[in-house]
């Protein structure tokens, strides 16, 4: 083989032609060049990255050493490709789909599922936060806890729904914050003990505001019309709390 030969036989292009074998060591696909040549090729990723490319997908095929027999190829699908990025943008994700991660020229990350999303962590998850954290959810928001469960604010914390939300949890639930924390709901439901060791007060803000303490003030201090007309009874023998 001539030197000529050898170089044209190192690099060709061509497209994928049928289904990738993706289940051995190596992800093996067939590739078609030079419109009537076809062949199995390796399939070579970077590492941490795999991909399993549709047929028609683009092929840079690499001949080891300039034979033909030993093939391996860079496939991608530049047609389908995330488009009309911003100077050092990148995008990963499934050119069908269209679900993607992209990292954006100023620092935020993007990311867009078409589809359900799940995320399964083994160990421990921290999830730190330096400002501001918006989740919004239009469907039912499900949060299954099997140990304890802790939500710390030191500011203002707000959950929003449109939807039904359930917090599951079989071991202890504690949320904490330095500031105010507004539940509101036309209807408010405890199934079991309510526990408070701060002060109660109904209709806050209204003009017939009156806490706990006030119901247990005018309790103690309340008489009866004793059975002599005009002689108010004594005060209640039996007080609160």
């Amino acid at each position: 083989m001539n030197i000529l030969t050898f170089i044209k036989n190192l690099i060709k292009r061509g497209t994928v032609s049928r289904k990738t074998e993706d289940s051995g060591d190596y992800s093996i696909a067939q590739i078609k060049w030079m419109s009537k040549k076809v062949g199995n090729v390796e399939v070579l990723h970077p590492y941490g990255m795999s991909s399993y490319a549709p047929v028609g997908s683009l092929a840079l095929m690499f001949n080891i050493m300039g034979q033909e027999a030993n093939r391996a190829a860079i496939v991608n699908d530049p047609k389908r490709r995330f488009k009309d990025l911003k100077e050092g943008e990148v995008a990963i994700g499934n050119f069908l789909t269209r679900s993607y991660v992209k990292f954006l020229e100023n620092g935020d990350i993007e990311i867009v599922t078409t589809n359900n999303q799940n995320i399964t962590v083994t160990g421990d998850s921290n999830l730190t936060v330096a400002g501001s954290a918006n989740i919004t959810v239009t469907g039912d928001s499900n949060l299954t806890v099997a140990g304890s469960a802790n939500i710390t604010s030191t500011g203002n914390a707000t959950i929003t729904s449109d939807a039904h939300v359930v917090v599951t949890a079989t071991g202890t639930v504690g949320i904490t914050s330095t500031g105010n924390t507004t539940l509101t709901a036309p209807i408010t439901t405890i199934d079991g003990a309510l526990r408070v060791t701060g002060e109660i007060t109904a209709d806050y803000g209204g003009i017939d505001e009156i806490s706990f303490t006030d119901i247990i003030t005018k309790y103690n201090l309340h008489t009866h019309i004793s059975a002599t007309a005009g002689n108010p009874s004594s005060v209640a023998n039996n007080t609160l709390p």
